[in-house]
């Protein structure tokens, strides 16, 4: 196996333990979403339900960061896409678009805009947050779904990666 296929395997692994753990928060929480202000607020008082907001938080991030720093770039190397150098992630987003490996630029960069709100701005008001706790569900939701569908379009393309 050609060096660059084993980092592709390596990240999509790191990719799919994000995954694994951003689910499991997702399943503890399942009976509070979607979240209110007051759900917000037991969760946030009590140290198991404020675990996994955290975990939830750190993974949505952590994954959302990997597939785009790590995962897509290494796609793109290793099915022999490349891109210059000076290339700006918009135009990798593009070509990954056109390959399939994500559904839209659009729905990405919604992702990324609400992991940024999450990890970064964290929203004033429990309301607030609550609704934009809800929206990185959904979109953590969709994170997963798109890796899961890059970890199948890769074994198509790369028999070898299994």
């Amino acid at each position: 196996m050609s060096d660059e296929i084993e980092k592709l395997k390596m990240q999509l692994e790191r990719c799919q333990a994000h995954a694994r753990f951003l689910n499991e928060s997702l399943e503890a929480m399942a009976a509070d979403l979607p979240f209110d202000a007051d759900a917000l607020a037991r969760y946030r008082s009590a140290p198991s339900g404020m675990a996994y907001l955290d975990q939830f938080a750190y993974r949505f991030d952590r994954l959302q960061d990997t597939m785009g720093r790590q995962l897509f770039p290494l796609i793109l190397e290793v099915v022999k896409e490349p891109l210059p150098e000076a290339a700006t992630f918009m135009e990798k987003l593009d070509r990954l678009e056109r390959l399939g490996v994500v559904p839209s630029v659009e729905q990405w960069d919604e992702i990324r805009e609400l992991r940024n709100a999450l990890t970064h701005d964290y929203p004033e008001g429990a309301e607030r947050l609550a609704a934009t706790i809800n929206q990185a569900v959904d979109a953590a939701r969709s994170l997963v779904e798109i890796l899961d569908g890059n970890a199948q379009w890769l074994r198509k393309k790369l028999p070898s990666l299994h």
